[in-house]
């Protein structure tokens, strides 16, 4: 019988500071002249600083889920240690945060 709902979830905080006063398109540092608006003159994108800085922290997110971990395995007959690099790849929300 499997019960649903009791999985062990991870939770993960992240900072939201300074993430709608960069542009989510090239990432540099923009001035916000007018409340709630973005315009950045390094790429010429101009978009809402709300929706700007959910984007932003959704790809802050995703760097630290799907950055490289090292796993060490440990041959069982020689004791000899091997590490492990491997990635996780969610394409439909990689696809989702690439710029337009």
């Amino acid at each position: 019988m499997i019960l649903r709902g009791f999985e062990s979830h991870r939770i993960l905080t992240l900072d939201e500071r300074g993430t709608s006063s960069h542009c989510s398109r090239c990432g540099k540092e923009v001035s916000r002249p007018v409340r709630g608006l973005i315009h950045c003159p390094f790429c010429n994108y101009t978009y809402h600083s709300d929706l700007t800085g959910a984007r932003n922290i959704a790809r802050k997110f995703l760097s630290h889920l799907f950055r490289p971990r090292t796993t060490t395995i440990t041959d069982y007959f020689t004791g000899q240690k091997f590490s492990l690099t491997h990635y996780t790849v969610c394409r439909g929300l990689s696809h989702w945060l690439q710029s337009q």
